[in-house]
């Protein structure tokens, strides 16, 4: 789930474009309430920044009997859907019986349902530049950095992580406000679902540069732009472009190692890190006593990367691996219940 689902959403609010299929609908219904409004963007973007663990008012996925016929296809809650089925022969074969699985909130379609999909392949075709002025602050200075897209995008959402900045205050505007952030102490999160500057209010703990205290970042919200071409959508990185009087510093997400999903682990688990450059990298899964349970080797590319250990390659306990690329390391834990 991303901002471009929200981007859709809106779009299909405004009847610009529609969602064209009776699931999509249902899947834009983040509050289960019947009905597609911007009250459901609301709930989808504090998922995609990372304020929502869980969708309160709604489950996950959902299904929809496949025989089913939607009277109306463009308003799938005119009538009641069958979302179960009564079997009342369970000694006979049941698999015609068959359900289409929806995503809430995925109305692009590219969510991952198998622990067997290849998730490796994670490539971005450009980056969104975000420019803002770089300077020097003195320790207490307040002071506010906007940041402006170079490129017109359909949306774009990121991580900003702080070093030595505490927060004062977010936007208050009509187009950009306090709900499309999240704070998180030394982070914040940024989802905006248009091409569209922003500015945050920042107090400074410590004298340096603004380049050097704030970062671009995977952390909690992927950091990503999209681009519509025709009726593609090209995904974008994103990075900060810091211009001062001694020259440019462009900033983007660097080497990082990040937490688990879902952790604790279930029948699957997923583990993604970004490399600043392609090359080679080794995940080394291990107990606390330091003995080696699992290693994988391999190869990958520029950004994002994803990887996927099975329940059973695991043993229960409190585990950590560690991600080794070059002349980078991290180590992060990972529980496996009993």
């Amino acid at each position: 789930m991303s901002t471009f689902d929200i981007v859709l959403i809106s779009k299909h609010i405004l009847g610009t474009q529609p969602l064209s299929s009776p699931y999509d609908i249902i899947a834009a219904d983040a509050n289960k309430s019947n009905s597609v409004t911007t009250f459901d963007i609301v709930e989808i973007r504090k998922l995609v920044l990372g304020v929502y663990q869980s969708l309160p008012d709604n489950t996950s996925w959902r299904f929809v009997d496949k025989s089913h016929v939607f009277i109306n296809p463009n308003d799938p809650f005119l009538t009641s859907f069958p979302e179960s089925r009564t079997i009342l022969q369970m000694q006979t074969s049941q698999l015609s019986d068959d359900f289409v699985g929806i995503k809430v909130g995925d109305v692009n379609g590219n969510a991952v349902s198998s622990s067997a999909v290849n998730l490796s392949d994670d490539r971005t075709t450009g980056t969104l530049i975000l420019d803002t002025e770089d300077r020097v602050v003195s320790t207490g200075d307040i002071f506010e950095a906007t940041f402006i897209p170079a490129s017109e995008v359909a949306g774009y959402q990121m991580t900003i992580n702080l070093d030595g900045l505490e927060l004062v205050s977010l936007p208050a505007g009509d187009r950009v406000s306090a709900g499309n952030f999240g704070v998180f102490g030394d982070a914040i999160t940024v989802s905006i679902s248009e091409s569209v500057p922003f500015a945050i209010r920042f107090k400074a703990l410590k004298a340096g540069k603004i380049s050097d205290m704030i970062h671009a970042s995977h952390s909690i919200t992927r950091s990503e732009a999209y681009v519509t071409v025709g009726n593609s959508v090209d995904r974008w990185d994103v990075a900060l472009r810091f211009n001062g009087k001694t020259g440019i510093i462009l900033n983007a997400a660097g080497f990082e190692l990040l937490q688990n999903v879902p952790n604790p682990v279930g029948s699957s688990t997923a583990i993604t890190f970004n490399l600043p450059e392609g090359g080679d990298a080794l995940v080394t899964i291990s107990d606390a006593s330091g003995r080696v349970l699992k290693t994988i080797n391999g190869t990958y590319p520029r950004g994002l990367n994803t990887i996927v250990l099975k329940r059973q390659d695991l043993e229960p306990g409190v585990l950590f691996y560690q991600l080794n690329s070059g002349e980078f390391s991290a180590t992060k834990k990972i529980i496996v219940t009993e």
